[in-house]
């Protein structure tokens, strides 16, 4: 897939991968569409999405909002006239173990409030987000791609009981990815590890 001027939605655009991504793209001549919840930083990246020649916009949403989705999406498409590509790629982490142990005696949980705040935005966000890019994407008649991302920590799962740390396998990196998805041509795109075409 040829990107030089497609429309790029990007969720978790302000920091991280997400921001990565939009610059790469951008340096490749998308239009970049900006998701995330941190106003200042997601300013920033659209400036620099912007200085590379492209046109980028910034949008403050909580993805776990199915209205706020709804409405930015359409706004999206308003401002660009096309939604070609959306990454999913928000995700929150709530560092707390299932249940913390210490001398043999429960000190701690994790809370049903940090779990569901996981659920919302890691899973609900994604479906939500995929579900209103495709319908967009229908309409528009264009086709498209729907990306979901997951990022990988550098930290050991461990299990309550056995005393074991286990590493998570490698999975791409953000350039890896990039390289991946948009290196192949359109035909070949659609079928993409992860990648879903409208």
């Amino acid at each position: 897939m040829q990107i030089k001027d497609k429309t790029i939605v990007i969720t978790g655009a302000a920091r991280g991968i997400g921001r990565a991504l939009a610059l790469r793209f951008a340096g490749q001549g998308a239009n970049i569409a900006l998701l995330d919840l941190n106003a200042a930083e997601l300013e920033a990246a659209a400036k620099q999405c912007v200085a590379l020649g492209v046109h980028a916009s910034a949008y403050t949403v909580d993805v776990s909002s199915e209205t706020r989705v709804a409405a930015v999406l359409d706004q999206v498409v308003h401002d660009f006239g096309a939604l070609d590509v959306i990454v999913n790629n928000a995700g929150i982490v709530k560092d707390a173990l299932l249940v913390k142990v210490k001398d043999g005696e429960i000190v701690g949980k994790m809370t049903l409030q940090q779990w569901q705040a996981v659920i919302d935005v890691n899973l609900t966000g994604v479906f939500l987000c995929a579900r209103e890019a495709a319908v967009r994407m229908i309409k528009l008649a264009k086709g498209g791609v729907i990306v979901g991302i997951a990022e990988r920590l550098k930290l050991p799962v461990r299990y309550v009981g056995l005393g074991e740390n286990l590493e998570d396998l490698r999975p791409f990196d953000a350039r890896e990815f990039a390289e991946a998805l948009f290196s192949k041509s359109e035909s070949s795109a659609d079928s993409a590890s992860g990648s879903y075409a409208a």
